[in-house]
Parts: structure tokens; sequence; C-alpha cells
């Protein structure tokens, strides 16, 4: 997805952008962990690890810069 390329050079720096292969039988305990049920899923992790979001589906690039703006704002 070129709009997830361009937010992960938007906020390069300030968030990390990891990819999980899902068919890869080695990411099955990822998937269970953090909930992806659905394709694309994206989950957002604060420095702990700890969930802040699992947004499933493509909410689209302006719903995504809201979102990180907001984690971010609340630090």
């Amino acid at each position: 997805m070129p709009e997830v390329v361009n937010l992960g050079e938007k906020y390069d720096g300030k968030i990390n952008f990891v990819r999980m292969n899902v068919d890869n039988p080695a990411s099955r305990k990822g998937m269970q962990t953090y909930g992806v049920r659905v394709m694309p899923t994206f989950v957002l992790l604060d420095a702990d690890g700890q969930v802040l979001a699992n947004i499933q589906g493509y909410p689209g690039y302006n719903q995504f810069i809201q979102t990180f703006d907001r984690v971010l704002s609340e630090g």
C-alpha cells in the first residue's frame, strides 16, 4: 500500500512500522497475541509493547494521520 509507505516516511523517527507475513506459520503466535483476524490489520503499540489500537481493514490515510497524531500527543 503506497499510502502506508508514505506514512512510514511522514512519521520516520517517531513511529516504527513492522510488517508481519501472515502466510508464514511462524507468525501465528503474533497474530493471536495481537488479534489479527482480517487483512489488513494495523496494531499500534506503545514503547512497552502495550496495544494502543487495533485497526482492522484500511480506514484511509487521513484516519491514520488523526490516530497517529493523537497517540503521539498522548505520549
